[in-house]
């Protein structure tokens, strides 16, 4: 005898609505994830500190070098100035007696604040009686960090100093 076969039942209409809306609910939330990754990445304010890493391992070190830059008793006076022909950085230097420090190699590292990863390296040249001046690019108001590095023989004199440039209110 001849057993007839079961055809399977067919899925109920609408059978297929919830796995598709957590499918959907799924794919929702990854696109806004991945949106908010490009978002988050591609903010001008956003910035990491160069070499953390390297930085935070030889804490000590820079301790020591902190030290050996505040026993110097050099002193600084830095300046931002916005003016018709450009923007300058100028750097005062003078040692623990009064005297200016003069045959120095200065480097600065300048960024506006709130823009971190815009940063700027430049080297000052001396115009004299401890003086040291540069063109930089200054195109944002606000409150700027430079990172100064004076080296003079064996002595090096860093400073890190916020200031607003003058010329830009």
């Amino acid at each position: 005898m001849e057993q007839a076969m079961e055809m399977p039942a067919k899925a109920p209409p609408g059978s297929w609505r919830w796995p598709l809306i957590v499918i959907g609910m799924l794919l929702t939330h990854a696109l806004i994830m991945a949106g908010l990754v490009v978002y988050a990445v591609s903010d001008p304010g956003f910035a990491v500190e160069p070499d953390y890493y390297a930085k935070g391992e030889s804490w000590a070190v820079t301790q020591r070098e902190r030290a050996a830059s505040e026993s110097l008793g050099w002193q600084s006076e830095f300046q931002l100035a916005s003016e018709a022909d450009g923007a300058v950085a100028t750097l005062k230097l003078i040692d623990k007696s009064g005297a200016p420090v003069n045959q120095a190699q200065i480097n600065v590292e300048l960024f506006p604040h709130l823009q971190a990863r815009r940063r700027q390296h430049v080297t000052l040249f001396a115009v004299g009686d401890g003086r040291y001046t540069c063109p930089v690019l200054l195109d944002e108001p606000g409150v700027w960090e430079a990172r100064i590095t004076a080296r003079r023989a064996r002595d090096v004199y860093s400073e890190t100093i916020l200031t607003t440039p003058i010329g830009m209110e």
